[in-house]
């Protein structure tokens, strides 16, 4: 049962943290029991018994985390174009002018021999940019979630 119980709160711990994805900054946490065992503000403590392969396996994780630096998340494709169809230049207006009507989405220029493509925003999962997909529509209709690999740098220069 005590397994079953610390399994969960660590199951519970990914899905909490996995929110909100524009607003997300990437900080490099310290061990989780280190910071579960030292007092907080009102002075309570939790001690937490595992196994030894649970801990392990945490370990593990922080360790591939640290190594990667990217995870699977998603971004809207706003524009594809072929690269001999359309300049840089023109490509480069688009996203600028992308930026100025909503300076508050993150956007990326991307280019996939022949066509460039313009992504734009940071999301963990499909759902997440289901509201910005629909704000975005309203100027850019053929838009559509595309899975991608997303850095935490380009996350955390915004």
């Amino acid at each position: 049962m005590l397994r079953f119980c610390t399994i969960c709160l660590l199951l519970v711990t990914c899905v909490v943290s996995a929110q909100r994805v524009d607003s997300l900054r990437h900080e490099t946490r310290n061990d989780i029991y280190e910071e579960l065992a030292s007092k907080d503000a009102s002075g309570g403590m939790i001690f937490l018994e595992e196994g030894e392969y649970i801990y392990d396996l945490e370990k593990r994780r922080i360790k591939v985390n640290k190594e990667h630096k990217v995870f699977n998340g998603y971004r809207i494709q706003i524009f594809s174009g072929s690269s001999f169809d359309y300049s840089i230049d023109r490509v480069t207006a688009i996203k600028n002018e992308f930026r100025e009507a909503f300076p508050d989405i993150s956007a990326y220029l991307n280019y996939f021999d022949p066509d460039f493509k313009i992504r734009v925003g940071n999301f963990k999962n499909r759902l997440d940019c289901i509201p910005t997909l629909k704000q975005l529509r309203r100027k850019y209709p053929g838009c559509y979630p595309v899975r991608t690999d997303i850095s935490f740098e380009e996350i955390n220069k915004k």
